[in-house]
């Protein structure tokens, strides 16, 4: 966690750079710390099929991909952004195949949300597309 958390921190620092200047910071400033984890992660054993030994074995599989930021200082060090967008547009093609307006889905979803979280346990089943209110509901 403390490499991950290290490389997370220079991101931060290298934000308002230049691509360019970002990609120069990150092979003088991150590949040391991408090389120190990688040489961690090969003193690290674990049973192939446990939960820590699948995760090792991926980041061995995936290291080429993930020293491809390197590279190319416009890149992201995570796939966090797409991840949000791949979420968000999942919610909208939900609310699509119910019968419901997105935006106004989305709005009560976001507020309903909160305010539920707050109070109840099971706040995620009452926000199910069949659970909407009628004024989500598309206009037939």
């Amino acid at each position: 966690m403390n490499y991950c958390a290290t490389l997370f921190e220079l991101e931060q620092e290298f934000n308002l750079l230049s691509p360019e200047e970002r990609k120069q910071q990150r092979l003088k400033r991150a590949k040391p710390v991408l090389d120190e984890l990688f040489a961690w992660l090969k003193t690290r054993k674990a049973s192939p099929k446990s939960a820590l030994g699948q995760a090792l074995t991926c980041r061995k599989n995936q290291w080429t991909y993930l020293n491809n930021y390197l590279l190319d200082g416009r890149l992201e060090l995570s796939n966090h952004r797409a991840e949000r967008r791949s979420v968000l547009f999942s919610l909208i093609e939900t609310a699509e195949e119910n019968g419901l307006d997105p935006n106004r889905c989305l709005v009560w979803a976001l507020t309903e949300g909160l305010r539920l979280s707050l109070q109840d346990a099971d706040w995620p089943d009452k926000l199910t597309p069949w659970n909407a209110p009628e004024a989500c509901r598309l206009s037939k």
